[in-house]
């Protein structure tokens, strides 16, 4: 054990599992939000994250990104290692997460890696956007914030995409998730290609949506295929997009829409 605290918003438990190897969890015996190799940014050591790298994949060369839910910051560290040109922002909720991600998880403070305080969509909506590359990772296995997943909200993140923008979001399987049908749903009526990703042995699946770029299986498997700064993706490449019976569901409005 290195740290335990209370924040305004949940308990924060980090243990070195072995050597640089570090974990952070929001509750004794909880969900591990996240897995980090404090000496090597660029060993991803979460399964999800490596395979939300598909969305690099296939917008291999992003200038502006941005990550809501920072965690321990394994997928921050990485892209600000991976693409040292890029500019990176992160919205995070909960103050008392950064201190740690700073302290324990080598987060590095630098101007070119932009943390903002506050609720996502708040930094979205008060944001010009831009970005090429959005990464969706705040919905936790038995805590979905419904305002970060209806049609509204999805119709901020794409208005403020660049052109040939893509989203990703880490997504929690039916089984744990009770959104999950109509999160699915929403995002196929909001983004004209859109796939979602099933990881061999795991609860998660990572969705991939765009307005311009082709995230069909065969185009993600051809992109992994292609891209040099992470071979290790190519084993997550999907076979077909994964279509369960989600397609009947509701799409999931704000509340004052009548969702």
């Amino acid at each position: 054990m290195l740290h335990e605290s209370e924040s305004q918003f949940g308990h924060l438990v980090v243990r070195e599992e072995s050597p640089g190897i570090r974990t952070l969890q929001f509750e004794h015996g909880g969900v591990i939000q996240s897995r980090v190799n404090v000496d090597d940014p660029l060993d991803l050591k979460l399964v999800y994250t490596r395979a939300t790298m598909l969305a690099w994949a296939v917008k291999p060369r992003p200038e502006r990104l941005l990550i809501l839910g920072l965690g321990g910051g394994a997928m921050p560290r990485f892209f600000f290692r991976a693409l040292p040109q890029a500019q990176i922002e992160v919205a995070e909720l909960d103050p008392a997460v950064l201190k740690v991600a700073r302290q324990y998880f080598e987060l590095p403070d630098d101007p070119r890696l932009q943390v903002h305080l506050g609720d996502g969509r708040k930094t979205i909506q008060e944001s010009k956007g831009g970005w090429d590359l959005v990464v969706l990772d705040a919905y936790s296995a038995d805590d979905i914030p419904r305002h970060l997943a209806t049609a509204e909200f999805l119709a901020e993140v794409k208005a403020r995409l660049a052109p040939g923008g893509v989203v990703a979001g880490n997504i929690w399987s039916r089984d744990h998730n009770l959104l999950y049908d109509g999160m699915a749903r929403t995002w196929a009526e909001t983004f004209p290609s859109f796939c979602i990703v099933t990881i061999e042995g795991s609860a998660n699946r990572i969705f991939l949506g765009s307005n311009q770029v082709d995230v069909s299986a065969e185009a993600i498997a051809k992109a992994a295929a292609g891209l040099a700064g992470f071979p290790a993706v190519r084993e997550y490449s999907p076979k077909e997009c994964s279509k369960d019976g989600w397609e009947s569901a509701a799409v999931l409005h704000d509340e004052k829409s009548g969702g």
